[in-house]
């Protein structure tokens, strides 16, 4: 007789072991034990404890693969939908060096969570439905891409948080070759900056005063002497 595992009121996968059942002995006369399951569905079953023991699991009575194929099938039907396009935009930017922004993202260390990368069912299961007038924004730009760092923004909203790119270190202050100066990425009138610490100033003071969920430069919190390098 094998060696008897007591399984009882163990939770394996969506199984649940309620009791032993009678053994069964296949024609070669190898006795096989049995467990009673059930499960999460509410389905009952009789399983040997391979089964439930082995490397090859069984999960479920199915129902976990109908929901599979379930959700499978919905996003299928999602190629053509905003969600999917901007799962696509997403990877092949961070992905592809032929992609124009590629520099801009995985050239300075931006990627895409594994969860996301693999899946557009864990992509989509993160992020939800995306809003009419709004696309993909990642909430700090140092970071890349995963479901506590983005969300659905508008397009100001994006352009308030753009990271900080070409002669400016700071977050929503770019360099007008044309004027000569800095300026913000904000809509505050024609005004240009001399000094960029100033520009971030008011880059911030707009964030602050109109109360909006964009990260700041918090120019107090830099060194003393910083600005003079």
């Amino acid at each position: 007789m094998p060696r008897r595992v007591d399984l009882t009121h163990r939770k394996i996968n969506r199984w649940t072991v309620v009791s032993q059942a009678e053994h069964y002995k296949a024609p070669s006369g190898r006795l096989f034990v049995m467990w009673n399951v059930r499960c999460d569905c509410g389905k009952e079953r009789v399983l040997r404890s391979s089964s439930l023991t082995s490397k090859s699991l069984s999960k479920s009575c199915g129902c976990y693969s109908e929901e599979l194929t379930s959700i499978r099938s919905m996003t299928h039907n999602m190629s053509n939908s905003r969600e999917y396009i901007s799962w696509a935009a997403m990877k092949k930017r961070c992905t592809n060096p032929n992609d124009p922004s590629y520099k801009y993202y995985m050239g300075r260390g931006i990627t895409v969570c594994s969860l996301w990368l693999d899946s557009f069912e864990n992509f989509y299961k993160d992020m939800g439905d995306r809003p009419e007038g709004r696309s993909l924004d990642r909430i700090d730009n140092d970071k890349g891409y995963f479901k506590e760092n983005c969300r659905w923004s508008t397009r100001k909203e994006q352009a308030l948080n753009r990271g900080v790119y070409g002669l400016s270190k700071f977050r929503g202050v770019t360099w007008c070759n044309y004027y000569k100066g800095f300026c913000l990425s904000v809509k505050t009138g024609q005004k240009y900056y001399n000094f960029e610490e100033e520009a971030a100033e008011a880059y911030d003071e707009y964030i602050i005063k109109n109360n909006l969920p964009n990260l700041i430069n918090k120019i107090e919190d830099y060194p003393v002497g910083y600005f003079k390098n």
